[in-house]
């Protein structure tokens, strides 16, 4: 268990900065374990390590990737296996191939709105 200070200041290891602002902003997103407070430790909240790691990934997702943060707060966070994340490396490569893949299924989802769209138009001669 860490401290909120502590896990701001482990982020800056991995090259991420998160302001105090942005850490509760996750939290109130609920993208974040929920912490303790935990008794004789005064008003501290203590979080999961596993901490360090989500912040990272929302950082990554919403920095790289260009997520929203109202996108990830529909994300099922807890079924996702942190554990199984051996580093916080990611390459280049993976960035530039996930990102072409997400716009390429946007512009998809663009397209499909755009015709259902145009299937709801009134036709020519009803305009006219």
């Amino acid at each position: 268990m860490i401290t909120v200070d502590q896990t701001l200041d482990s982020l800056r290891t991995f090259g991420v900065t998160c302001s105090r602002r942005a850490f509760w902003k996750y939290h109130k997103h609920q993208l974040l374990p929920e912490g303790l407070k935990l008794p004789g430790k005064g008003n501290r909240v203590y979080l999961p390590d596993e901490t360090i790691v989500r912040i990272w990934m929302i950082h990554f997702l919403t920095e790289e990737l260009d997520f929203k943060l109202s996108e990830l707060s529909k994300y099922r966070w807890p079924d996702f296996e942190w554990q199984r994340l051996s580093k916080l490396g990611v390459s280049r490569e993976f960035v530039f191939e996930t990102k072409g893949k997400l716009a390429r299924s946007r512009q998809a989802d663009l397209d499909n709105v755009v015709q259902d769209l145009m299937k709801h138009l009134p036709q020519e001669s009803a305009v006219s």
